[in-house]
Formats: C-alpha cells, structure tokens, sequence
C-alpha cells in the first residue's frame, strides 16, 4: 500500500482481498439440453431435482457441478456442505472447472470444511490450468502472499496477467498496482496507468480514483486536471469517499475549471457524510 500526500490530495494504492465469489450457475445451465433453473422455489424443482441427480449418479459432470451448487446454496434442497462438496469433488475430478475454483474458495474460506490453503492451492491450480480467470486470480494472490505456496512474485505476476487479460477486475487492478510499486518487476507508471483505465472502465471505483489521481500527478499520463476530475468523478459517485474529498479540492481550488464554492461544498459535504473527517472541515470551512 503506497500512501502519498500532496497538499490537499491523498493517494491510496489497494491490494485487493481474494476474492471468495463461487462460480455461478447461470453459466453451466445446459445439462442434457435440459434447462434447470436453480431459482425456482422447492415446490417447482423437486421433479426437476430428482431427474438432476440421476443424471448426476450416472456421471453427468454437470449434473454433478449442479447438484453441489444447489446444496452449496440451499437452492430446492436443505443446504448441505457435505454433499456440496461430495457432487464438486466428483465434477472436479472429471476436469470440471468451475467445480474445482469452488473447491479451492472452500478450502480457501474453511466453508464446509477445514480451511486448508494446500488443497486450495491445489484446486484452484487445476481449474487455472484451464484458463479459470477467477481461479488464476485467487491463485496469484495466494502466491503472492506465501499461503499454501512458497511466497513466489514472479509466479504471482504470471497468473494475475492470464487473469487480467480476460477482464478480472481484480487482477488488472492489482497488476496496476504492481507496476506502481515496483513488486517483483521494475516501477513503471505507465504500465500501471494502462492496467488502471482497464479496470477504471470497467466501472472499479478503486481503479478510477487512483487513475484520476496519477492525471492529477502527471504520474505515468500527462498531466490533465480534467481527467482527474472526470476519474475521481466516476469513482465519487460510487461512494468513494476520498474522490468526493479530492472533487471539493479541485472546484475549491479551480483545478481543470472554474472555481465552484458551490460544487466544492456539495463533494465535501458527500464526503463528509460519508466519514471524512477532512471533509467536514472543508466544508465547515467554506460555509464560514
């Protein structure tokens, strides 16, 4: 985490967390050219629920990946860890991706089951292998971070880049903020600048206010008020508390436009009343 102060303005650089979202099954509907939606409430799937698990016993692999997620769920049956992972563990074994990222976020998490990092390790390997952005991403922080693994920067770089090229958010962000701090590869703000807008774009508030920021200190892109403004605007309005904090700076100060007390008092007072202590001096301030 970098946290760089200039006048009025604060920078905070975010390694995200892992991220711990189970595959959905919105993306494994087709079974058999037979449509389950795991929706609907008991009453409507419990015929569609036994015809589900036999073709889950007979091998359907995603049967199976169905099944565990309805009990992971609680979704037309009582939920069931157990049985959850029973029906993953046996998609997973016959190659099913997303069955096994889900085995790697329950380990991961102990949900269900004692946490283990080796075994989430060894899931999310599997489904990363074949291309599981998700499963590359949590992957590359679990070697980033030496859990289950030996701490390995390189390894960690290789797999948040194969996950950022598909659009993990996450991934691009953190490979933003690799380029930013110089871990494991040589400081290069413009590369970090590059993988900010992808994820800025993509509507992450973390992303868009660290983008505006690096316009705001020529850091990696020319220096562009405007750009700050209309960054730190995005991220604001998403609740981001310190780029409703730098907005009232920059229509206090006429940073990239004119001088607006008015438009300064309304992102102070947001950021105010979100929290920022700064903020309601600013605004406390202006209203004197």
């Amino acid at each position: 985490m970098n946290l760089l102060v200039t006048k009025s303005i604060i920078i905070i650089l975010f390694l995200s967390t892992l991220s711990t979202l189970l595959a959905d099954d919105h993306k494994m509907q087709s079974i058999d050219s037979q449509q389950i939606s795991a929706t609907k409430i008991i009453s409507e799937t419990d015929i569609e629920f036994v015809k589900l698990l036999r073709l889950a016993e007979k091998g359907n692999v995603e049967a199976q990946f169905k099944i565990g997620w309805m009990y992971g769920k609680g979704q037309g049956v009582s939920q069931d860890y157990t049985k959850t992972i029973e029906w993953y563990q046996k998609a997973a074994s016959q190659g099913h991706a997303n069955a096994q990222y889900n085995l790697g976020v329950m380990y991961m998490d102990g949900e269900g089951i004692s946490q283990n990092y080796t075994k989430a390790v060894k899931w999310y390997t599997k489904a990363a292998d074949q291309g599981q952005s998700n499963a590359q991403y949590n992957l590359a922080i679990l070697y980033n971070n030496g859990r289950g693994v030996p701490q390995d920067y390189l390894r960690a770089i290789d797999l948040y880049q194969k996950s950022a090229n598909q659009g993990n958010v996450g991934a691009q962000r953190n490979m933003a903020n690799i380029y930013n701090d110089g871990e494991g590869v040589p400081k290069n703000f413009n590369k970090a600048a590059e993988w900010f807008e992808k994820a800025a774009i993509q509507g992450d508030a973390i992303s868009q206010y660290n983008l505006g920021t690096m316009y705001l200190f020529n850091r990696g892109v020319p220096q562009d008020y405007f750009n700050a403004a209309e960054w730190f605007e995005k991220a604001a309005s998403q609740g981001y508390v310190d780029a409703q904090y730098n907005l009232g700076v920059l229509y206090r100060d006429g940073l990239g436009f004119d001088q607006d007390y008015i438009k300064a008092k309304k992102w102070f007072k947001l950021a105010c009343d979100n929290g920022d202590t700064q903020g309601c001096g600013q605004y406390i301030a202006l209203n004197q």
